[in-house]
């Protein structure tokens, strides 16, 4: 249950530094 939980924890820190970078560099971009 734990493991499960760091992975899904895991996932969703990946997912938010995507969406993150994407947004600071669509800003840099523009």
């Amino acid at each position: 249950m734990d493991k499960l939980l760091m992975v899904v924890g895991g996932i969703l820190l990946v997912v938010v530094f995507i969406s993150v970078f994407a947004i600071f560099g669509g800003t840099l971009v523009y």
